[in-house]
């Protein structure tokens, strides 16, 4: 089986995607002068948290409270954590420099109009890089490649120890663009043409038929040949697999493997896995 590795991460192919959603300021005051903050806790009941998480949870919240004009918006992973943090922080969720949202809310949404991400997870991180939106990163387990690549490429910011807290993370407003810029990544770049050369590998067709524009949710399409539109359904498929993250659409997967084996009778050696 010959793998291909992706030039980039997955959230990079998903995320562009994504049109910010003005109704969330219905719920949530985002002022100009005013720094907003998404605050995302530690997993302290993962099997892989470490408890210098949490110290570093402490003093972020710490040094949030004690800058004039920052606003903190908290999501707690479960309503254990929640309460712990709400009787911790009483006072300040009472004057407003703490906030927990009542419901669930699109943390995609809720990370674009905010200034800057302090996170001790991994989604989130990786989506606000994926956004363009500052973040910096409080998990003191074991750093995985994503996040190294996304550090070393100035997307992300491990925050270490107690005295990186404050000498690291800029609390500032960020300048927000009108819409996400770069919709067709460069990740989602690599995988289409590497779907298109093996949809013509097998096919045999190696001709474009004609110059035209298809376009989808997700990519554009700046040329059509014979199967263009089975290769935007599959992006599309499986592009929709990535946002849903953990719940995937076997259904859908399986169609489109039917219509993939008959439009392209396998030859020896080569098989498809969707």
């Amino acid at each position: 089986m010959k793998l291909k590795p992706i030039l980039g991460i997955k959230e990079d192919i998903y995320v562009p995607a994504f049109k910010p959603d003005q109704s969330i300021k219905k719920y949530f005051n985002f002022s100009s002068n005013k720094i907003t903050v998404i605050l995302r806790p530690p997993a302290d009941q993962a099997h892989y948290h470490n408890p210098e998480s949490d110290i570093l949870f402490e003093e972020v919240i710490s040094l949030l409270l004690h800058v004039n004009k920052v606003q903190t918006i908290i999501l707690p992973r479960d309503s254990r954590q929640k309460e712990l943090i709400k009787n911790s922080y009483h006072s300040y969720f009472e004057n407003g420099q703490l906030i927990i949202p009542d419901d669930v809310v699109d943390a995609l949404n809720l990370m674009w109009y905010s200034d800057l991400v302090i996170s001790g997870g991994g989604t989130m991180n990786r989506e606000a890089a994926a956004l363009g939106v500052p973040v910096y990163s409080i998990f003191r387990g074991k750093i995985g490649d994503v996040d190294n690549y996304l550090a070393k490429t100035g997307r992300l910011t491990l925050i270490t120890n107690k005295d990186e807290v404050k000498s690291k993370i800029r609390l500032k407003k960020r300048t927000r663009p009108n819409k996400l810029e770069n919709i067709n990544s460069l990740a989602l770049h690599s995988i289409v043409n590497d779907l298109e050369n093996l949809i013509n590998d097998i096919s045999g067709e190696k001709k474009l038929l004609r110059e035209t524009r298809i376009m989808n949710k997700y990519y554009h399409f700046e040329r059509n040949t014979k199967h263009s539109k089975l290769l935007a359904e599959i992006v599309n498929i499986s592009i929709e697999s990535l946002g849903e993250m953990y719940l995937p659409v076997q259904k859908e997967f399986a169609m489109m493997k039917k219509k993939w084996v008959k439009l392209f009778p396998l030859k020896e050696g080569i098989r498809v896995i969707l």
